[in-house]
């Protein structure tokens, strides 16, 4: 073989895929196996629930039915991280599996396999992302796959009726329902408390590096193009509106203070300029929030407490005070009221407790959200926002979303959902939570972001080389083009040494994996 013939050399790299259930993540995966074959990367599925299925006594056998499929995968995903006691467990089982994969395709563990992606469907908890950064670095990307709830809720009730050989899906709602919420929150039982080691996707998804719409087949192909030609250094693709208001949205977050979270938020216009920002912190006498190394700084933290948690506890005391007194035992003393209430939040019951609506109140927070932070600024300035895109890092609360309805904004785009939420509730007719319920636009429609996540915004859009000495453009060519910050070989050190953890605690609970 002559230098001209010799294969062009480029790393592996790795692909997770988060999408709650009733996500056509199979056409996902191969989807991005088909925009891989444009920079000449050969794409390889890690399927990983089918390798769980694997494991001995883990997922019940021959289920026909794919509502207790699906539930018997839950079930043996859960089992799995507690009984190693790892909530990574199924990354590591990913992790397993692409060293058998490069095995296979070099003869050896640890040789890599020459333009190579792993393609892990599908992950489910935060954690089973933060082993896989830390393993491969750079050299891992996360896609979040969007899909609209109610065709979600569509789509597994077809599954499930078609399973049980019925025609009406709607018999089958409630069932979709249950997986559905089950997926998303980690909640299961009679109870609905979290479980530690239950999936977890609603914490899982934020985490993406990339956002693709994958309801639509020709925008997914469209968007996965475009990502990977971003990824592989193509010189001329530039953030979309979408991309540039949240990626301001996530700046203006991290100037928060907050005890609890820090939450950004943009308002732009049609066209795309930035007209007002805002993040959730205490407001300052004067105008706006009080800034780093302002000499009558009052922030909680300067506090030194969170005010909203100490009402709600406040006000759980006052509701145990009032209800024993109404039993033949007669009140407690207040000390006895807040020790009571002490075990309840941070004993055994907290999960079940903090579940609770009277914990999810967002009233007593001294901090301006930064939706309303955003909306106060442009008013301040005189700048007018009626159509404009407010682009947040947290879907709004309830208090937030009539404001922005009031002030006339057009649209919301969010990341991270936010369960306290009751604006889809309280405001039913006013708003729409995705743009096919939106209507003619007489609604305000609130809906996630697609494109590159703010978090990889700065490695993606980076300026790459554009043109040559002679002031001629650049010609970008795919098949020899490789990903931006790839990680060197030392991934491989740290796949070892996470393997090794993981096949001691496999070994020590009798586990084994099949080859």
């Amino acid at each position: 073989m002559n230098a001209m013939q010799l294969p062009v050399v480029g790393p592996e790299i790795v692909v997770g895929l988060v999408g709650a259930t009733g996500t056509d993540l199979e056409r996902v995966a191969e989807a991005v196996e088909g925009s891989l074959v444009t920079v000449s990367y050969k794409g390889t599925v890690i399927h990983l629930s089918r390798h769980l299925s694997e494991i001995a006594g883990l997922v019940k056998a021959g289920a026909t039915d794919e509502y207790e499929r699906l539930k018997h995968h839950m079930d043996g995903g859960d089992r799995f991280r507690e009984t190693l006691q790892a909530a990574d467990a199924m990354a590591r089982l990913g992790l397993a599996r692409i060293r058998g994969e490069r095995e296979a395709a070099t003869g050896d563990k640890n040789t890599p396999s020459n333009r190579r992606a792993y393609i892990l469907r599908s992950l489910k908890h935060p954690r089973e992302v933060q082993t896989l950064r830390a393993v491969y670095g750079s050299s891992f990307i996360l896609l979040g796959a969007y899909c609209p709830r109610a065709r979600r809720v569509e789509s597994l009730s077809q599954r499930i009726a078609a399973s049980r050989h019925e025609l009406n899906r709607t018999d089958f709602r409630a069932k979709a329902e249950e997986l559905i919420c089950r997926d998303e929150s980690g909640l299961a039982g009679a109870t609905g408390t979290r479980r530690e080691y239950g999936q977890n996707v609603r914490e899982t998804f934020p985490l993406s590096d990339v956002f693709i719409n994958a309801a639509e087949p020709a925008a997914l192909e469209v968007e996965l193009r475009r990502f990977i030609q971003l990824w592989f250094g193509f010189p001329f693709e530039t953030p979309t509106k979408d991309e540039f208001g949240m990626f301001h949205a996530q700046a203006a977050a991290l100037r928060s203070a907050s005890l609890a979270r820090q939450v950004g938020a943009a308002i732009c216009s049609k066209r795309g300029e930035l007209l007002a920002v805002g993040c959730n912190d205490v407001p300052r006498p004067g105008g706006g929030l009080y800034w780093s190394g302002d000499p009558d700084d009052n922030r909680d933290h300067i506090l030194r407490y969170d005010t909203s948690d100490a009402m709600k506890r406040t006000v759980l005391e006052d509701i145990v005070d009032r209800l024993m007194g109404l039993t033949p035992e007669g009140r407690m003393t207040g000390e006895e009221i807040r020790e009571f209430v002490k075990e309840t939040l941070e004993g055994d019951e907290a999960p079940l407790i903090k579940e609770a609506r009277l914990m999810k109140l967002i009233e007593f927070s001294r901090s301006v959200h930064a939706e309303m932070a955003a909306l106060t600024e442009a008013a301040k300035r005189g700048v007018p926002i009626e159509g404009s895109t407010l682009y947040t890092t947290t879907f709004p609360c309830h208090d937030c979303a009539r404001h922005l309805i009031a002030a006339g904004v057009g649209r919301v785009v969010y990341v991270e959902p936010y369960p306290k939420s009751l604006a889809a509730e309280l405001y039913e007719k006013e708003i729409a939570l995705d743009p096919e319920s939106a209507g003619d636009g007489s609604r305000v429609c609130f809906q996630p972001f697609v494109g590159v996540a703010p978090r990889a915004y700065m490695t993606l859009f980076q300026m790459e080389k554009r043109k040559e000495v002679d002031g001629s453009v650049v010609r970008w060519q795919g098949g020899i083009a490789a990903p931006k910050q790839a990680a060197g070989v030392d991934y491989l050190l740290r796949e070892t040494l996470q393997l090794a953890d993981f096949d001691s605690a496999l070994q020590s609970r009798s586990i084994t994996l099949t080859e």
